[in-house]
């Protein structure tokens, strides 16, 4: 797994490869699916995402932020099976992604103060 989060005042940038679960939700019968939910196994195998924090208090930021993905599913469940099964030929799978998240630092730094020396 890769987490890399480079950060240069309140705008930072963030590379992240890993794996996981997706859970798909599939609430209506239809002639291809069955209702229920479906879930699948996998790999990021790179996310990008780019944000800028805007200060709330020296330890709580809102940030809106972007992102991109590339995910590999391997195996998946779905709405009427049970059990997992490996899929045939896994393709790459895109993701575009934004929103705006609340970040909080649990140990702020204390802000450096300056001293002046009287002569």
């Amino acid at each position: 797994m890769l987490d890399l989060l480079v950060s240069l005042e309140d705008t930072w940038w963030r590379l992240f490869a890993g794996g996981g679960i997706i859970v798909f939700s599939n609430k209506e019968e239809d002639h291809k699916h069955s209702a229920g939910t479906d879930s699948r196994h996998g790999v990021d195998l790179a996310r990008l995402q780019v944000g800028l924090d805007y200060r709330v208090s020296r330890e709580l930021s809102v940030a809106p932020y972007l992102g991109a993905s590339a995910t590999m599913f391997f195996t998946e469940q779905l709405g009427h099976e049970t059990t997992f099964s490996n899929i045939g030929s896994p393709n790459v799978n895109f993701f575009f992604l934004g929103g705006v998240m609340g970040r909080f630092d649990v140990f702020p730094s204390k802000p450096s103060e300056i001293q002046v020396a009287n002569n």
